[in-house]
C-alpha cells in the first residue's frame, strides 16, 4: 500500500500550487458564462483535477535513479492482448475447490495489477458522464486516450528524461483502463442521486450570477492591477521615461495609474475595465444609465483615496529608515514605524468592517453611494 500512498502524498503537496494557477482561469471562465462559481461546482472541478494528478503520479512514481534505469534489461513493451489472463492462470495460487486459497490469490500481483488499472479510471468515467455529460462512445474514446497517454509516458521513459523505460508499457493496461472508464460511466447515475445534476448546478450558477458578488468584483480588481503592473513594466522597459523610487514619484505614479485606468478608460469603454470586461460586469449610475467621468472620479477618489494616503505614509517611513543609521535614531524610528503600522491595521480593519456591514445591509459600498454608481451583471440567458 505504501507504493500507492506515496504518489497520493505528492499529489496532495502539489495540488494547492496547481489549483492556484488554475483558479483565475476557471473563475474567469465561469463568471463569463454564468456569473458565479458555486461551491459545489468548485468541489467537482477541483476534485477532478486532483484525481487526474493522483492518477498521473501513480503511473510515474516513484522515480528511480538514471543510473539504475540505464542498467535495466527488462522488457519495454508488451503488445499481446490479454496476456495477463495467461499470467493469472500460470501463476495464481487459486484453487476453486479450496476456499483457503481465495484470499491469498487476491493478494497476488497477477490479480492486483489488472484490478488496479481498472479501478484507476473508474472515477474518470464517472466524471465524464456525470459532470461533463459525455456520451458512452466518447467515454470509451477518452478513457482509451487517457490510458494511451499513461502508456506513452512509460514507454518514452518519462518523455525521454530517462535513457529507457523504467516501467512496462502494456497493451493490457489500455484494455483495463478503458474498461474502468466504462464501469465508471455505468456507475455515474449513483452520483446523480447523491449530488445535484449538472443542469441543476448550472441553473444555480446562473441565478447567483444575476447579482454581482464580492468574489467576482475581487477577481476583476485583481486582473485590473495585473494589467496596470504589466503595462507599467512594459512602458518602463521600452521607453526612455524613467520613474524614480522616491516618495513623490511613487505617489504620482499611483495617482496617474488610477486616473487613466479607472476613470478615463471606463469613460471610453462603456463603463468597463479589462477585469470587468472579462467577468462581464459594468459600472452604471444608480438609476441604470451610463456613468460618466465625474461618476468614476468620485467613485475611485473615495475608493483609492484612503489607500493612497496610507501607501504614501508607508513609503515615507521607509524613506526615513534609509536616512537614519544611528542606533538611537533607528530605535526611535522603529517605535514610530510600529505605531504607524498598528494604526494602519486598525484603519484598514475598521474600513473593511464598515464596508462589509454596509454591503450586507445594502449590497453596495460607501464609495458607490457617494458616487451614485453601481456594478451590474452583463450576462444574458
Amino acid at each position: 500500500m505504501s507504493a500507492y500512498a506515496f504518489p497520493i502524498k505528492i499529489a496532495l503537496l502539489l495540488f494547492p500550487i496547481l489549483a492556484f494557477f488554475l483558479a483565475l482561469h476557471l473563475l474567469i471562465k465561469e463568471y463569463r458564462k454564468y456569473g458565479s462559481f458555486p461551491l459545489v461546482k468548485g468541489f467537482l472541478v477541483y476534485s477532478f483535477i486532483f484525481y487526474l494528478l493522483c492518477a498521473y503520479f501513480l503511473v510515474i512514481l516513484p522515480l528511480p535513479a538514471k543510473s539504475e534505469v540505464a542498467q535495466l534489461t527488462t522488457q519495454k513493451i508488451q503488445l499481446q492482448p490479454f496476456a495477463n489472463v495467461g499470467r493469472f492462470l500460470s501463476e495464481t495460487v487459486l484453487d476453486v475447490r479450496n476456499p483457503s486459497t481465495y484470499l491469498p490469490s487476491l493478494k497476488q500481483g497477477v490479480v492486483l495489477e489488472p484490478l488496479f488499472n481498472i479501478v484507476l479510471t473508474i472515477p474518470f468515467g464517472v466524471y465524464l458522464r456525470y459532470y461533463f455529460n459525455v456520451s458512452f462512445k466518447k467515454t470509451i474514446l477518452f478513457s482509451f486516450c487517457l490510458s494511451l497517454f499513461f502508456e506513452l509516458t512509460q514507454l518514452t521513459g518519462l518523455y525521454f528524461i530517462y535513457p529507457r523505460p523504467y516501467r512496462l508499457a502494456d497493451v493490457d493496461d489500455l484494455i483495463n483502463n478503458t474498461l474502468g472508464g466504462v464501469i465508471g460511466y455505468s456507475l455515474a447515475p449513483i452520483a446523480e442521486k447523491i449530488l445535484p445534476t449538472r443542469g441543476e448546478i448550472d441553473t444555480i450558477s446562473f441565478k447567483k450570477g444575476q447579482r454581482v458578488t464580492l468574489t467576482r468584483r475581487f477577481v476583476a480588481l485583481f486582473i485590473d492591477w495585473m494589467v496596470i503592473s504589466s503595462v507599467t513594466s512594459i512602458v518602463s522597459a521600452f521607453t526612455p521615461i524613467k520613474i524614480g523610487n522616491g516618495l513623490l514619484a511613487n505617489t504620482s505614479l499611483r495617482i496617474v495609474q488610477i486616473i487613466l485606468y479607472f476613470m478615463v478608460l471606463p469613460s471610453l469603454w462603456n463603463g468597463q475595465t479589462v477585469g470587468k470586461k472579462l467577468v462581464k460586469i459594468r459600472i452604471v449610475q444608480q438609476e441604470g444609465s451610463l456613468a460618466n467621468f465625474k461618476n468614476y472620479f468620485k467613485r475611485y477618489a473615495w475608493f483609492y483615496g484612503i489607500t493612497t494616503i496610507l501607501n504614501t505614509g508607508i513609503l515615507y517611513f521607509n524613506q526615513q529608515f534609509n536616512y537614519y543609521n544611528s542606533a538611537e535614531r533607528f530605535g526611535q524610528l522603529t517605535m514610530i514605524y510600529l505605531g504607524f503600522f498598528f494604526a494602519f491595521a486598525l484603519v484598514l480593519l475598521g474600513l473593511l468592517v464598515v464596508m462589509g456591514i454596509e454591503y450586507m445591509m445594502h449590497h453596495h459600498f460607501y464609495y458607490e453611494r457617494l458616487s451614485k454608481t453601481k456594478e451590474i451583471n452583463q450576462i444574458k440567458r
